[in-house]
């Protein structure tokens, strides 16, 4: 199941906390629109009241985290991660090591 670092928990709560969702809304990585260079799909992150049918659910450092079922076999045990360039947080997704 994927999971995140305490410093992508943190920044997400900071999204969440500047937006219109819920204190208790639920982070959902589901498959984003294709690329337009056709090298792969892309993820999708937003937050969403509850999790969807079929959707894989965990937590990570309090923050709900729920995964389409397109997504869950691709990503496996991955960590949503901070990395800082030039000044500015970005999200990364780190694979597991059985998913590399």
């Amino acid at each position: 199941m994927l999971t995140a670092s305490k410093e992508a928990v943190q920044l997400l709560t900071n999204v969440r906390d500047t937006t219109d969702a819920p204190d208790d809304a639920v982070l959902r990585v589901a498959a984003g629109a294709p690329n337009t260079d056709g090298s792969g799909p892309t993820v999708s992150l937003g937050f969403v009241e509850e999790p969807a049918d079929n959707d894989e659910v965990g937590d990570a450092h309090g923050l709900p985290i729920c995964v389409a079922p397109e997504l869950s076999s691709h990503l496996g045990d991955a960590l949503l991660d901070v990395v800082e360039e030039e000044g500015e947080a970005r999200l990364v997704l780190v694979p597991s090591p059985e998913t590399t």
